[in-house]
């Protein structure tokens, strides 16, 4: 006997999840949660496991009804609404899992209110378990695990399409939201906040040559320094690419500026204007077609997490390059994802199975970087052994540098 999932969402993460769910042995049902029953029937559908159900994201107490009876309840929108979903989770009396806790970045103070609660019920709800945040907490962990003390974390995350088309491979909201977010921090000691667009540089990236990258809000830099059990002197966490080049040259121009200005005897706010006509993340049959006919020609996406740290005197560094699979690859296997929303929705999957299959015994709410580290190395694992096309992840190199 398998386990029983409750996905809330129908958006591009969800859509992804409800492919491994569906082609997952392991599973015997899923419930699909939506405020829009098309969209929630458009997913239901396709797959023979997933039944139907509807629920705004801050109607606590449906959500909670759908979540009952099931082991796992994988929160898949934005997390402006994690505490509601949350809370169902904990009401329900199931476990609970999302990919990320910000914006806003104080939704998690108020997730770790719910540890004593979910322990008490014998659960585990774990926050952040995506690509980033997510897959690079667990490595900066494993790393970490060899050191005396952590000098500094620095992850860095871009993917490029060759393409004819624009698109986004998740929600361009929570991007922008990132992106603008002020409080862009890095961990220094203390958390230091960053004017948004600050830190350039340029990285060579394997696959992609040498890349800008900026400070970006983000997880990591929050709870890495707090989590990992020993002390941590500074995290940052960079995007980069043309895509956020883009985006850099949008800001500096004013076209993403919250002030209102007049055009056209209308009063609009010229972020507004640009969330309402970017494009929104591709479904299935777009990609498809778009690959037959040539305007999509490839997409990947490479994470870096480095570490740098103490070891009895001696200092190492640790350098962990997550290579994606081709698009192409992709959309042959798991055909609603993407580059992108594979990588998000395949590390948060690998989880649910975990849970969902017993093996993490950890209870409360909790952060990758806190799972159990044989629970890290499986899971690290898992993406060459379960994800198919597998994904690449490995230790480019180990300097030691004797004092």
């Amino acid at each position: 006997m398998g386990f029983k999932a409750t996905l809330f969402g129908t958006g591009a993460q969800a859509r992804v999840l409800a492919w491994f769910l569906e082609h997952d042995n392991d599973v015997d049902e899923f419930r699909v949660v939506g405020r829009n029953p098309k969209k929630v029937e458009a997913v239901v559908k396709k797959y023979s496991k997933a039944i139907a159900y509807k629920a705004d994201a801050t109607e606590v107490d449906k959500i909670r009804d759908a979540a009952k009876g099931t082991d796992i309840l994988i929160n898949a929108i934005v997390p402006e609404y994690n505490l509601y979903i949350l809370k169902a989770a904990y009401e329900a009396g199931v476990n609970y899992i999302d990919m990320a806790f910000g914006p806003p970045y104080e939704n998690l103070e108020r997730e770790l209110e719910y540890y004593d609660k979910f322990r008490s019920k014998d659960l585990v709800a774990i926050t952040s378990t995506g690509l980033t945040p997510g897959t690079t907490n667990i490595l900066a962990a494993l790393a970490a695990d060899d050191m005396d003390e952590v000098d500094r974390i620095k992850i860095y995350d871009v993917d490029i399409a060759d393409a004819d088309v624009a698109f986004s491979t998740w929600s361009p909201e929570t991007f922008i939201a990132d992106c603008l977010e002020k409080d862009t921090y890095v961990y220094d000691g203390e958390l230091k906040r960053v004017p948004p667009f600050t830190g350039y540089e340029e990285i060579e990236i394997p696959i992609f040559g040498k890349q800008p990258f900026w400070y970006h809000a983000h997880e990591e830099q929050v709870t890495l320094w707090r989590f990992l059990g020993k002390k941590v002197n500074k995290v940052e966490f960079k995007i980069g690419g043309p895509a956020t080049e883009f985006v850099y040259n949008l800001y500096i121009n004013g076209l993403l500026s919250r002030e209102e200005v007049e055009f056209d005897g209308c009063k609009i706010k010229p972020l507004n204007f640009f969330l309402k006509i970017v494009p929104k993340p591709p479904t299935e049959e777009e990609l498809r077609r778009w690959i037959e006919s040539g305007l999509l020609r490839d997409a990947r996406e490479v994470a870096v997490t480095e570490v740098w740290g103490w070891r009895e005197g001696d200092y190492y560094h640790y350098k962990y390059v997550l290579i994606g699979p081709s698009i192409l690859d992709i959309v042959k296997k798991v055909p609603p994802a993407n580059h992108s929303s594979y990588l998000v929705s395949g590390g948060c999957y690998l989880l649910v199975k975990m849970i969902g299959n017993g093996y993490v015994k950890e209870r409360g709410v909790i952060v990758p970087e806190q799972l159990d580290r044989q629970v890290r190395l499986d899971y690290i694992k898992n993406h060459s052994r379960i994800l198919d096309p597998s994904v690449t992840i490995k230790l480019e190199t180990e300097v030691i540098l004797s004092k």
